[in-house]
């Protein structure tokens, strides 16, 4: 599984950048790739973030805040 890693590795540039994250490894770059496809179809970092699911909505923060 490694070979195939690091053969999918080469073929998208991004890994590199994603892999400087800390906790973010080959497979985990790869995952989000796969995911995400070309961020170019996103008008800007807060709707890939949107679609990612990184942006809680305003009820999971209230009843975070609240406790609930």
């Amino acid at each position: 599984m490694d070979k195939r890693l690091k053969e999918e590795e080469k073929k998208f540039k991004e890994t590199e950048l994603l892999k400087s994250i800390p906790g973010i490894s080959t497979f985990s770059a790869l995952v989000i790739l796969a995911e995400i496809g070309d961020v170019n179809r996103f008008p800007d970092e807060k709707k890939i973030f949107s679609y990612a699911g990184l942006v809680p909505s305003i009820n999971l923060e209230i009843k975070f805040i609240m406790g609930i």
